[in-house]
């Protein structure tokens, strides 16, 4: 494959920055990605060897279907995207977006069906094996491609000195469809007796919410984009509280940066990226008793800094790159 066409986001959002380094690792192989804006008018596809659509194109199918929520021109390009590359035998990998969410699962059988009624060179593609051995999705197995997700590398690492913990992006937690039933308070005052006393406790928010969620004994940060790796540097451990998510980016490069990190178990996700190189935790009870040893054993902040930085660098741009065209030339129909 020389030229794929990569649609995607624009702006700071995890989906304009996995875009992003999909185009760096196909790159890195000698492919041609140019990109453009999934909601934008639709560019002719038929002189690419492949497609893949990176948007954020959730909608309602139907009057009641809560999942995101979102709409617009993104689904109506998807769905003339499948048409013609249906028509032109071109491959298109469609970006999952799959999270743990009760509706989730519904949502995408729906979206498979109504998708694959207008072509079938097409598939979903996921990040982690769960998604494919989730009983729910049994159906549509065959409709679903397991591939590697890139993050950012980054050089040198986090100051060792730090006293502060990270809790994440402060927008998702107020949001019950990322943590779900989880406490985001609880688990603030789970941290609380286990740090010094000038020591916080911060969120960040990258996006100028307008709705910030009030907790108590929580700083709320704005790094900027520039600065927000000189920024992440500065934490002690990174505790992420999200449950559902497709992928959550910002604790995996922080694990990157040897920053330890601590996570609410999401099958989906980061179970399977960080996997031993974190410590999993499924209730406030299990991060209070382990957050005390993640935060002061020496022996085992080495350790998981170590294996961190390692599990990081497995998943590099060559690796991401050749098995997402492996995947494209398997979708094609066999002529």
């Amino acid at each position: 494959m020389r030229k794929i066409a990569v649609f995607g986001r624009q702006g700071v959002n995890g989906v304009a920055v996995t875009t992003r380094l999909l185009q760096k690792a196909f790159g890195s192989i000698g492919i041609e990605c140019p990109f453009f804006v999934t909601n934008s008018p639709l560019p002719d596809i038929r002189g690419f060897d492949a497609v893949i659509f990176h948007g954020w194109f959730h909608a309602r199918p139907h009057k009641g279907d809560t999942m995101h929520g979102r709409s617009g021109r993104d689904d109506g390009n998807l769905n003339n995207i499948i048409g013609t590359a249906h028509r032109h035998n071109i491959p298109v990998l469609v970006n999952g977006n799959w999270d743990d969410h009760p509706n989730c699962a519904g949502w995408m059988i729906r979206r498979t069906d109504q998708l694959s009624k207008l072509g079938e060179t097409w598939r979903w593609a996921v990040y982690s094996p769960w998604v494919i051995a989730d009983p729910r999705l049994e159906k549509i197995s065959k409709w679903i491609q397991t591939l590697p997700h890139q993050v950012n590398q980054f050089s040198g690492s986090a100051d060792h000195n730090a006293v502060n913990v990270c809790i994440g992006e402060v927008g998702k937690l107020g949001r019950r469809k990322m943590v779900g039933d989880l406490s985001v308070q609880e688990a603030i005052d789970a941290i609380l007796p286990h740090i010094p006393p000038h020591a916080k406790v911060v969120a960040y928010d990258r996006y100028a919410n307008k709705n910030t969620p009030k907790f108590s004994n929580l700083s709320i940060e704005k790094p900027g984009p520039k600065q927000f790796l000189a920024w992440l540097r500065q934490f002690r451990v990174f505790v992420s509280l999200s449950k559902y998510e497709s992928f959550n980016m910002v604790p995996a490069e922080a694990m990157g940066l040897g920053i330890p990190v601590m996570y609410r178990r999401m099958p989906q996700s980061l179970d399977s990226y960080i996997g031993f190189a974190g410590i999993g935790f499924n209730a406030i009870e299990e991060l209070g008793f382990m957050f005390p040893e993640v935060y002061g054993n020496t022996k085992l902040r080495t350790a998981l800094l170590r294996s961190g930085i390692h599990q990081s660098k497995v998943i590099d741009d060559t690796l991401v790159a050749t098995t997402w065209v492996q995947a494209l030339k398997s979708i094609k129909k066999r002529r």
